[in-house]
């Protein structure tokens, strides 16, 4: 032990070198271990990025896509614009609603001088009627001859033969729709954007007055022959000075569906005539709630947490009246406007004519037979109504103007 000793008191180097090889292994150890994490973190990373990156770029390849398609679409308007002399460009403005092939332009009409909306939408190859210059002729006579104060007025009609286009011509409400006022939403921002949070649900006054407006424009267009209105929602209805508007009744012509059709179709089954009034009820729902109706028709336990019981039993009436639906079936809206006219409607009950008295006797002209009211103008049914008014426009036929008793104006 002592030579060991000495010896390694005479050659100190060599401890000093086998510590400094220790320190040296250990700092290898340790900078293979840092290097190992940092690989590991680097690999992990690298995959978020390529998550990251490929989202990133699939947006970005949408956003372009949208892109070149609204420029395509502003490029075909410019054309349009230029060749009818009629309006005036001012502006392309956003996707304010859902239909996706849809563009909303806003113009400017050169004869009246005022701002008016020109939408922009493929031809569907659904449509019933014929993509020809006579129908077109006939639909703008028949668009002109719809005068209801409760309809939003189509201004204007036209066919873009050369890139299968159909155009419309609306005025134009800086206000909104009905849905913008529900969502207190700007009305000139995106569809996408403006409907996320909730909104605000409605007075039942407005509910009654809003609801009975739009159901008695319903029965109008029923009346006058007109195919089974699917666009019912609040974002074609246009408050105007306290009244509401319909629009959207157009579409139904066109083959085009709404947004709420593949979510009701297995409600309605093959009857498309129950789909404005489970539209309607939608609606209702969507006044009442402030927001809307993401399922077919709304569960019980939804309907109790509202408080007014009016609105709740029309809505009850049209979803789930039992009763009414296995003699009926949800036919029409003319079979089931009776019960919900009790609430929506604002007007009193007409009081029976005074009896006469039996002393008297009637004047000879009252010796004829009398026939009642119901058989003197009676209704056509709507199967054929609408079957002569799409025979007429796929024939492209000019439009009679004949004189008619119309009962469908409301009562002031």
């Amino acid at each position: 032990m002592g030579s060991f000793a000495d010896y390694m008191g005479d050659h100190i180097w060599i401890p000093i070198l086998i510590a400094l090889g220790i320190a040296f292994l250990l700092i290898i150890i340790v900078w293979i271990l840092c290097k190992r994490r940092r690989w590991n973190r680097y690999v992990s990373q690298i995959g978020i990025e390529e998550d990251r990156s490929l989202i990133e770029k699939w947006d970005e390849e949408k956003r372009l896509q949208k892109s070149v398609e609204r420029d395509a679409v502003l490029l075909n308007c410019y054309y349009y614009l230029k060749d009818s002399k009629k309006y005036s460009f001012i502006d392309h403005l956003p996707d304010m609603g859902s239909r996706v092939n849809k563009q909303w332009f806003l113009v400017k009409d050169s004869k009246q001088a005022i701002n008016a909306v020109l939408t922009m939408t493929p031809w569907s190859s659904q449509t019933v009627i014929d993509f020809t210059k006579a129908t077109k002729k006939t639909l703008k006579e028949l668009f002109s001859l719809l005068q209801f104060p409760y309809l939003f007025p189509l201004m204007d009609i036209d066919f873009v033969f050369s890139h299968n286009l159909v155009m419309f011509i609306h005025p134009y409400r800086s206000t909104g729709s009905l849905k913008d006022l529900i969502y207190g939403s700007r009305p000139q921002s995106s569809w996408v954007e403006k409907y996320q949070a909730r909104g605000k649900a409605l007075s039942l006054t407005q509910i009654r007055n809003f609801g009975r407006q739009v159901l008695e424009a319903l029965v109008y267009l029923r009346d006058k022959g007109f195919p089974t209105c699917g666009h019912v929602h609040s974002g074609n209805v246009f408050i105007i000075n306290g009244t509401a508007k319909l629009s959207g009744f157009e579409n139904s012509m066109f083959g085009w569906k709404s947004r709420l059709y593949p979510t009701i179709k297995k409600l309605i089954k093959n009857r498309d005539d129950d789909i404005e009034v489970i539209q309607f009820g939608h609606l209702l729902y969507e006044m009442l709630a402030g927001w809307e109706l993401t399922t077919a028709e709304p569960r019980r336990e939804q309907l109790k947490n509202f408080k007014n019981t009016p609105v709740v039993e029309v809505i009850n009436f049209l979803f789930f009246n039992e009763s009414e639906i296995s003699k009926a079936k949800r036919t029409s809206v003319d079979e089931k406007r009776v019960p919900p006219v009790q609430f929506l409607a604002t007007y009193p009950p007409k009081p029976p004519p005074p009896p006469v008295p039996s002393e008297v006797p009637p004047p000879p002209r009252l010796k004829r037979p009398s026939v009642p009211v119901e058989k003197a103008a009676p209704r056509p049914p709507s199967s054929s109504g609408r079957g002569a008014l799409l025979s007429q426009i796929q024939k492209g036929a000019r439009l009679k103007a004949t004189k008619t008793n119309d009962r469908s104006a409301p009562r002031v």
